[in-house]
């Protein structure tokens, strides 16, 4: 598979590959077995997993000879399953990266906390969510948008400082508190 991405890409090398979601039909010592391959060769630099939980964690990084370099999963401020499962914690006490994907999906934007935040700091909600997924240690955040009007905006996030208060009420967000609309 990496040939015929490096040859599509017209590249030597790519910066991270990705296991991207666990199969048990495959052995994992063999999948690590061919990655780091990859990394002594040169053709991949860094290796990450995707969808990993703590115990796949725990086995990929006792595989890996080289620096296990992310876990992508599903978080965000209503999904805090890596939270939950010591997924997050893992990667903090690791040096591992959390890359959360889908950052904006299952109801975040209409949570009533997230928009009183976001209106007190004249923000939107998409930039609430993101300023308190990058603020966590070890988290990254990757969003998906076909409109440059959003790439802009999630940007913004960068330039949002939430308070201590602000992320302690994010921290503490449950799902059941939502109200959709306004």
């Amino acid at each position: 598979a990496i040939e015929g991405s490096l040859r599509r890409l017209g590249v030597d090398y790519v910066d991270l590959y990705l296991i991207h979601h666990p199969d048990p039909t495959v052995p994992l010592e063999e999948t690590f077995e061919a990655l780091n391959q990859l990394v002594e060769q040169g053709k991949v630099r860094y290796i990450g997993v995707s969808n990993f939980d703590r115990d796949l964690m725990e086995r990929a990084y006792g595989l890996s000879k080289s620096i296990l370099a992310t876990n992508q999963v599903h978080y965000n401020l209503v999904v805090r399953e890596p939270e939950d499962n010591g997924v997050l914690q893992f990667c903090q006490e690791r040096d591992v990266l959390l890359t959360a994907y889908s950052p904006l999906r299952d109801g975040v934007l209409q949570h009533d906390v997230v928009r009183r935040i976001a209106d007190r700091h004249g923000a939107t909600p998409a930039q609430v969510a993101l300023a308190w997924l990058i603020g966590k240690d070890h988290v990254v955040t990757i969003t998906q948008s076909h409109a440059v009007e959003h790439f802009r905006e999630n940007l913004g996030a960068l330039d949002l400082s939430l308070s201590a208060e602000d992320v302690s009420a994010l921290d503490n967000l449950s799902s059941g508190t939502m109200q959709v609309g306004r």
